[in-house]
């Protein structure tokens, strides 16, 4: 019984950090906003993205309601995923399967979308720009929404603003 004693904590030997009462609550802000089909691997991929000093997997808002495809991608995580690839004009697949991880979508359907963007005929790499446009394709119901869905995604203007982005992003 005197172990028992030695090992049971009062308010003084535990200490919190300062900014762990911060980076809870940024954590829990994020995963209501996100509402992850699997809160612990999404929770993975928050923090894996934190400390690597990357973009964390967290929508901009809470959707609702959500309109999304068979495999969970919604407008939101096509938003987020622009800015976390927009650097780039070729992705590599690594690094999209890991950002689509992060969101805990369905695998498939990114099989189904580097499909249909013939990866299959490059080297395990896809353009930004056919990525975007077969992903925003799957969440829309003709060629119209899934323009205006590519601006709204695209375009660095905060929500509510008009959507415009420069030609050079279409044309190219």
């Amino acid at each position: 019984m005197p172990e028992l004693m030695e090992q049971m904590y009062c308010s003084q030997q535990i200490v919190i950090p300062p900014k762990y009462p911060y980076v809870l609550k940024r954590y829990c802000k994020a995963a209501i906003k996100t509402q992850p089909y699997d809160l612990l691997r999404w929770s993975f991929e928050y923090f894996k993205a934190l400390a690597e000093h990357r973009p964390p997997p967290v929508k901009l808002r809470l959707e609702y309601p959500i309109y999304s495809t068979e495999g969970g991608l919604t407008r939101g995580c096509l938003k987020v995923l622009a800015n976390q690839l927009s650097g780039m004009t070729e992705i590599p697949v690594v690094v999209l399967k890991q950002s689509w991880q992060g969101f805990c979508l369905d695998s498939d359907e990114l099989k189904r979308i580097l499909c249909l963007c013939e990866v299959h005929l490059r080297e395990e790499s896809v353009p930004y720009r056919y990525f975007m446009a077969v992903a925003a394709g799957l969440l829309t119901k003709c060629l119209t929404h899934t323009m205006i869905l590519i601006c709204e995604s695209l375009t660095k203007e905060p929500d509510g603003v008009s959507a415009a982005i420069p030609v050079g992003e279409f044309i190219a």
